[in-house]
């Protein structure tokens, strides 16, 4: 019987952790479409409800009221959305809140986000092929060389984090920052992984798979809930990358010193992912879009050499000085 009960208190407490990551990716929605009226200097949402809050809801409501589904193949088409956002909700289950609050703390953590983050591009080539658009299958392909490049990189960030640490334990990962955030050793690598991020979420300056010139990417053939879904996994995207950010180089739910009164563990780490949000819209509103092929041969030629190359150095010393 307690198993019983136990099983039923971890399903809900998994149901409240999905339904607050896709409550604040909808919102997270309206915060994107302010700072960018902010920074092009006009109102952004204000008619539905208070200042537009009711305006993730309104948008819920229009993408709900139309959908069709075209392509070949309508099961894969259907399903590649839900696929792509399910995946950016599974690493929220292994992201520790604070000391204690974590759906599941798994010794491997970090090899279960690099996992899943692999996963996501399929989402986005099984839904361009599925299409059965030329534009969208195009779209696809390009999304997936993105991706893959940009994956390398994180996994090489992954291995700094772990060879600094020595934990792959994400809760330790946050405990082993007590006398140090790892933003300060690995700050290069920091500025990486921003990047990496909005390119996971394919947003700009990293959006050229999405382009005009591609008629909307693997996306083209999307409408109603289906694109409703694609648009929620990229916000959700950026609340992962936000929290990992927080999490593998922030000292998650750390303070900033012992010295200052005592704060929740948990108003420091959503501080702290309020932050890294505010710098992820920020970028994505006032840095104009980059060529794929560039963005790709920086990939390549500048940061993953660049990795590899700290990397290198960051175990030098720890081994010179042993840490």
């Amino acid at each position: 019987m307690q198993v019983f009960i136990n099983g039923i208190f971890e399903a809900l407490r998994m149901m409240a952790t999905i339904l607050g990551v896709i409550l604040a990716a909808m919102y997270l929605a309206y915060m994107d479409r302010k700072i960018q009226a902010k920074v092009q200097l006009h109102l952004g949402p204000n008619r539905s409800g208070l200042w537009g809050l009711l305006q993730p809801f309104a948008d819920l409501i229009k993408f709900s009221s139309k959908n069709i589904i075209p392509g070949p193949n309508k099961f894969l088409f259907s399903v590649a959305p839900g696929f792509t956002l399910l995946l950016g909700l599974g690493i929220w289950g292994v992201v520790p809140l604070d000391a204690h609050r974590v759906i599941e703390n798994l010794d491997v953590g970090i090899l279960y986000v690099l996992f899943l983050l692999t996963l996501g591009e399929y989402g986005a080539i099984v839904g361009g092929w599925a299409s059965g658009s030329k534009f969208a299958l195009l779209g696809a392909i390009r999304a997936g060389v993105q991706q893959m490049c940009y994956q390398l990189i994180l996994g090489l960030i992954f291995v700094a984090v772990v060879l600094l640490t020595g934990a792959l334990d994400l809760s330790k990962v946050v405990e082993a920052q007590r006398s140090c955030w790892l933003v300060l050793p690995l700050f290069p690598l920091f500025v990486i992984f921003i990047l990496c991020g909005l390119s996971e979420a394919g947003n700009s300056p990293f959006d050229a798979e999405k382009s005009g010139e591609l008629r909307g990417g693997y996306e083209t053939a999307y409408s109603g809930i289906s694109l409703w879904f694609f648009m929620l996994s990229d916000y959700v995207l950026l609340l992962t990358f936000s929290a990992l950010a927080t999490v593998l180089f922030l000292g998650g739910w750390l303070p900033l010193t012992s010295a200052l009164p005592q704060i929740p563990g948990m108003v420091w780490f959503l501080g702290k992912m309020v932050g890294m949000l505010f710098a992820f819209l920020w970028i994505k509103a006032s840095v104009p879009q980059i060529p794929q092929d560039q963005f790709i041969s920086y990939s390549e030629k500048i940061f993953l050499p660049f990795t590899v190359g700290w990397i290198i150095l960051a175990a030098a010393i720890k081994l010179i000085l042993d840490i």
